[in-house]
């Protein structure tokens, strides 16, 4: 199963290996749901729409596109390209599921060179 690859792969990591996984599935659930992710990215709070989770050698990661928070996106329009961000799960923390609307912003996202995808979003 993904999972338990998933947490033997965490040892050692900065999160602690339940606290990673925890957050995986709750980017899962978020993703299955079309809703909001809430979280604090290397101690910078963010709000972001997950629409693909994977890993990327060995190490999860999530794409979101980001709309809320302090990540350096003053003035950048919502249709802007650089709102997609990769994010390594392994540097979020305070994870939070929430309502709202899911956004999926303008221009492609950009690609991330050997990335297996787990969950997308429909």
């Amino acid at each position: 199963m993904f999972l338990d690859k998933l947490l033997r792969s965490l040892v050692g990591r900065s999160s602690t290996p339940s606290a990673m996984l925890e957050n995986y599935r709750q980017i899962q659930k978020a993703i299955l749901q079309k809703a909001l992710i809430s979280a604090s990215f290397r101690d910078r709070w963010m709000v972001f729409c997950p629409h693909v989770l994977g890993t990327r050698r060995g190490q999860p990661y999530v794409l979101g596109y980001h709309f809320v928070g302090d990540l350096d996106l003053v003035g950048e329009s919502f249709q802007s390209p650089k709102r997609w961000r990769w994010l390594p799960v392994a540097y979020l923390s305070q994870v939070t599921v929430r309502p709202g609307r899911w956004l999926s912003g303008g221009g492609a996202p950009p690609a991330l060179e050997d990335f297996q995808a787990e969950v997308r979003a429909a």
